[in-house]
């Protein structure tokens, strides 16, 4: 039991202190400074699973059928040169 209270305290402990970094506002989030590997890595990860789990869902239109164009973007298209 002693074992048991003392993993939980520490998890307690562990998540009130990541709740006090977090609205600290010590964390430089912003684009101008590059994150660690860590956080780069977290990041990362989230981005793929989360595009992988919802893509899942998704049907790829038929890339042929040019019924589907919207004649508003024809004209941006010929500009590019990809039709």
């Amino acid at each position: 039991m002693k074992t048991f209270l003392t993993f939980v305290g520490t998890l307690v402990a562990l998540i009130v202190a990541f709740l006090i970094y977090i609205y600290s506002g010590l964390y430089n989030i912003s684009a101008t400074v590059p994150h660690n590997s860590i956080t780069r890595w977290v990041i990362s990860k989230t981005m793929d699973n989360s595009v992988k789990y919802h893509a899942e869902l998704i049907e790829a239109p038929d890339i042929n059928d040019t019924s589907k164009v919207r004649p508003d973007c024809i004209y941006s298209l010929i500009r590019s040169k990809t039709i």
